[in-house]
């Protein structure tokens, strides 16, 4: 067996109030590895490849598939309903919150037990801010009818490629195609701006996501999984 340096993240750490590590491997282990902290109430285990984790001092208490799906942008859509442009027609901060709650509904902080709901709906409303302020995201466009906001999405340019950051539909206005025209507009954003490829961060478990960006033309072009270890 072999043991790893966690490292800290500090961002995490003041956002919990406690600290938070963090390991990344991208070796493959045929043994395990061991993981024993006392300065970590909670860290997190990413890797490439399937390891075994062994731990006295912490708790396996969630893991996730995280997959990036991708696409190559080149052709412009034609939309022929109004979404409109938060820096043109900027909206109240609160308006976006339970959006950004329901996008993130599938995520670990939502579905690990040891995250409060407290905590994971202070986590996007903040994502939410700093997606406004830019630190997080370059646009954000939201569909609207009869003066209700029924969907949004935001997502940040690398260079040469732009990321979804969030992407959401009001649930009773679910299967309506609004997903679709948000998805498409960002696409028409980023192609008009030169930009090569954009990427999708979602669950392998949020089987209806993953179906509705295959069905949009994205594959997968990455997995990592993500494992949750708390103190015992």
């Amino acid at each position: 067996m072999k043991n790893m340096e966690i490292k800290k993240l500090e961002w995490d750490s003041q956002f919990f109030g406690f600290p938070v590590g963090d390991i990344f491997i991208e070796e493959h282990f045929s043994d395990s590895l061991v993981l024993n902290s006392d300065t970590y109430k909670f860290f997190q285990v990413r890797s490439v490849f399937p390891t075994n984790i062994v731990s006295d001092t912490h708790l396996l208490t969630y893991w996730e598939t995280k997959t990036i799906f991708s696409k190559k942008l080149t052709e412009k859509h034609y939309l022929n309903d109004i979404i409109f442009d938060y820096d043109e027609f900027p909206l109240s901060e609160n308006s976006l919150y339970d959006l950004a709650y329901e996008s993130g509904k599938h995520s670990r902080y939502k579905q690990d037990e040891n995250i409060t709901e407290e905590k994971f709906k202070e986590l996007y409303k903040l994502w939410i801010v700093n997606s406004i302020n830019k630190s997080f995201a370059d646009k954000i466009f939201y569909f609207k009818e009869n003066e209700e906001i029924l969907g949004f999405v935001t997502f940040k340019i690398k260079e040469s490629f732009a990321q979804i950051g969030l992407i959401a539909v009001s649930p009773n206005s679910q299967g309506k195609g609004i997903g679709k025209k948000l998805l498409q507009c960002a696409e028409n954003y980023c192609f008009k701006k030169n930009i090569e490829a954009l990427f999708i961060p979602t669950q392998l478990e949020n089987v209806p996501a993953c179906n509705f960006y295959r069905k949009m033309g994205y594959e997968i072009s990455e997995k990592i999984i993500i494992k949750h270890f708390w103190k015992r």
